[in-house]
């Protein structure tokens, strides 16, 4: 994914052979992924917001979401301080599947 410094991408690039090898995906997540790529790094939202914003629901959300993670478009990758107990999720969006390299 490339980032531009400081400005908003004025649309989102998703590469012809996600498109044409993303039969594992719906529609749905098909559209979450193209979200998802539209914003540059360190993007601060949740799937509730997402929906919200587009209309669907918690459930067709999550789908989306989950045939992204097991597509490996999406992988997440929780995390624990050193300090105390807290613990944070990184999310990490790939305009193609992630390689075991990357993940």
């Amino acid at each position: 994914m490339r980032k531009r410094s400081g400005r908003q991408p004025k649309y989102a690039a998703v590469p012809n052979e996600t498109i044409d090898n993303a039969v594992a995906l719906d529609f749905m997540a098909l559209a979450l992924l193209t979200v998802l790529l539209r914003h540059r790094d360190g993007w601060d939202i949740t799937l509730d917001a997402i929906g919200k914003k587009y209309g669907y629901g918690r459930d067709a959300m999550a789908k989306a979401m989950g045939l992204l993670m097991v597509g490996r478009y999406v992988v997440k990758v929780r995390m624990m301080s050193i300090e105390g107990n807290l613990w944070s999720t990184e999310v990490y969006v790939f305009d193609t599947p992630a390689t075991d390299a990357e993940v």
